[in-house]
C-alpha cells in the first residue's frame, strides 16, 4: 500500500466534511460549527481522543472484520462480479443497522424520506469501501481506519443539513468509483494488471 492509501483514510473524511461545509454555506447561506467536528452527542461524556479510538475500534474493526475481512472475500468468488457482492454485502449491512432506529439519536428522526436515501447511502458505500478493500490487497486496516472516520466525521454535531449532505457526498464517490474502477473488480489497478495476463494468455494458446 501507498501512502496515498493511508492519506485517504486517515484524512478523507476530514476532507469530505470540509466540502460539505462549503456546499452547506452555498445552499442554507450557514457556515457550520467547526468546533463540533469530531465531537458526539450520543458520547459527550467521553472525551475526544477516547471517542475517535472507540469508534474506530468497535466500529471500524469491529465490523469490517466481519463484513470485508470475511464475508466480502468469500461474496466474491465463482462468476459474481465485485459490485454484485458488494450490494449483496449491503443488504445485509443495512439488515445490521435496523434495530438502531429504535434508539439511537439521528435515527428516530430519520422519518420515512430520509430512510430510502439512507439505504441507497448504505449500498453506494459499500460498493466504496469494497474498492478500497480491493484496491489495498485486502487491507482491513485501511478500511476499518476510514469507517471509524467516517462515522465519527458524518455524526458530528456540527449542523443540521451537513449529514445530509455529507451522505450525498459519499454516493457520488461511490458512483465515480464504480464508473472508474469497473463492477467487475471495483479495483481500478486490478483492471490495469489484468490486459497483460490476458495477452500472455492468448499468446500461450498461440504457441
Amino acid at each position: 500500500m501507498g501512502l496515498g492509501w493511508w492519506g485517504l483514510a486517515v484524512l478523507g473524511t476530514p476532507i469530505l466534511f470540509l466540502v460539505a461545509a462549503i456546499i452547506s454555506r452555498i445552499l442554507f447561506g450557514t457556515w457550520p460549527d467547526f468546533g463540533q467536528f469530531g465531537h458526539s452527542e450520543e458520547f459527550a461524556f467521553l472525551g475526544l481522543l477516547p471517542y475517535w479510538s472507540a469508534n474506530i475500534v468497535f466500529y471500524g474493526f469491529g465490523e469490517e472484520v466481519g463484513w470485508r475481512g470475511f464475508a466480502l472475500p468469500r461474496l466474491q468468488t465463482g462468476r459474481r462480479s465485485a459490485l454484485t457482492a458488494a450490494l449483496i454485502l449491503g443488504f445485509f449491512w443495512a439488515a445490521w443497522h435496523i434495530p438502531l432506529f429504535a434508539f439511537v439519536m439521528g435515527f428516530d428522526t430519520m422519518g420515512l424520506v430520509g430512510v430510502p436515501g439512507w439505504f441507497i447511502s448504505i449500498l453506494v458505500g459499500s460498493v466504496l469501501l469494497a474498492w478500497l478493500y480491493n484496491s489495498t490487497g485486502g487491507s482491513v486496516l485501511i478500511v476499518a481506519i476510514f469507517h471509524g472516520t467516517l462515522d465519527i466525521t458524518i455524526s458530528s454535531p456540527a449542523g443540521p443539513q451537513l449529514a445530509n449532505v455529507m451522505g450525498a457526498l459519499v454516493t457520488i464517490w461511490g458512483l465515480v468509483v464504480l464508473h472508474r474502477a469497473g463492477p467487475k473488480e471495483l479495483c481500478r489497478r486490478c483492471r490495469k494488471q489484468e490486459a497483460p495476463d490476458l495477452q500472455a494468455l492468448h499468446e500461450a494458446r498461440v504457441v
